[in-house]
Order: C-alpha cells, then sequence, then structure tokens
C-alpha cells in the first residue's frame, strides 16, 4: 500500500481530531470571554483528549500506519476513558444547572 493510500484511510481520523481541537479552543474562548461557566471547560479538556486520542488512531491507520497500533492501544484506551470521565463530569454539571426545583 502507497502512502497516499494510508493518508486516505487516516483522513477521517485527522478530520476528527482538527474537529475536537477546535471545539476544545471555542470551549476556552467561551469562557475566557464569560459567555459560558468555569466548568465548560471539562469539556474542552474532554475534546482535547479525544483529538489527542484519534490522532494516534490516525497515525495507526492501515495495515502500514505511520505507527504500530499495539504499541499505542494502551495511550489509546487510556485517552478515551480520561475524556470519558470528564465528558460525564460535564454532562452532570450541565444538568444540574438546566434542573430548576421549585419548592
Amino acid at each position: 500500500m502507497d502512502v497516499s493510500a494510508t493518508l486516505m484511510m487516516a483522513l477521517p481520523y485527522y478530520l476528527m481530531t482538527v474537529a475536537a481541537w477546535g471545539t476544545a479552543a471555542m470551549c476556552v474562548v467561551a469562557v475566557r470571554i464569560g459567555i459560558r461557566p468555569p466548568w465548560v471547560l471539562l469539556l474542552g479538556a474532554a475534546a482535547a483528549l479525544l483529538g489527542a486520542a484519534m490522532f494516534l488512531m490516525g497515525a495507526t491507520a492501515g495495515p502500514n500506519g505511520h505507527l504500530n497500533r499495539a504499541a499505542v492501544a494502551v495511550s489509546i484506551r487510556a485517552l478515551h476513558f480520561g475524556a470519558g470521565l470528564l465528558w460525564l463530569a460535564w454532562l452532570g454539571l450541565f444538568v444540574r444547572s438546566a434542573v430548576t426545583v421549585r419548592r
């Protein structure tokens, strides 16, 4: 398999990497200019970790990827686990902010 075929297999992962890192940056900007509360940074951190995991998955895409997936499989799982925990924490805080209890 030639290099261009490998890059085409990795393209969706790299596209998701850019989208995730862009989301993380926008979360930081939104908190910085004051239109979102600080706990939105949890979502930004989760997106950054997912972007890193997608980058590693892109680097290992195809039979002859840039890296061997077995060499980074533990890192990919750890990044997804950390992102999932941060995303769940953000989700809990979001639900808490959206639900109002009237007495």
